[in-house]
C-alpha cells in the first residue's frame, strides 16, 4: 500500500486495497487478524457460552481456521446462528465468506 500511494481518493485506496487482498496475498494471512468468535464467547451467556465453545470447535476440524464474522461480538446468539449456517458451507464458499468478513472488519 506504501508502495502504491499517494492515492487520489479513498475509493481509489480501497480498491487498492481489496484487489492486493483477494487478488494477491496468501490465504493464511487473512485470518490472523482477528479472534472473533473467541471474544464473543467471552461476553456470552453461560448456555450460549457452551454451546460457542461446541461450534468453534467443529468448525475449526472441518476448515482449519477459525471464524470470521463482522457481526458485533456482543451478539453472541447472532453469531451462533450464523456460524450455525455457515459451518454447512463448502471450504471454497467459506474461504469466500471468511475472506470478506475479515476485510470488513480490517476496513472498519
Amino acid at each position: 500500500m506504501i508502495d502504491a500511494s499517494p492515492f487520489s481518493s479513498l475509493e481509489d485506496a480501497i480498491s487498492f486495497a481489496r484487489q492486493l487482498w483477494f487478488k494477491k496475498s496468501r490465504i493464511q494471512s487473512w485470518f490472523s487478524g482477528h479472534s472473533h468468535l473467541y471474544r464473543a464467547i467471552r461476553y456470552a451467556p453461560g448456555s450460549i457460552m457452551r454451546e460457542l465453545l461446541y461450534w468453534d470447535r467443529k468448525y475449526q476440524a472441518k476448515f482449519g481456521f477459525e471464524f470470521i464474522t463482522s457481526t458485533k461480538t456482543w451478539c453472541s446468539q447472532k453469531i451462533l446462528d450464523e456460524v450455525k449456517v455457515r459451518y454447512e458451507n463448502t471450504l471454497v464458499v467459506e474461504l469466500d465468506i471468511t475472506a470478506r468478513e475479515e476485510f470488513k472488519l480490517i476496513e472498519y
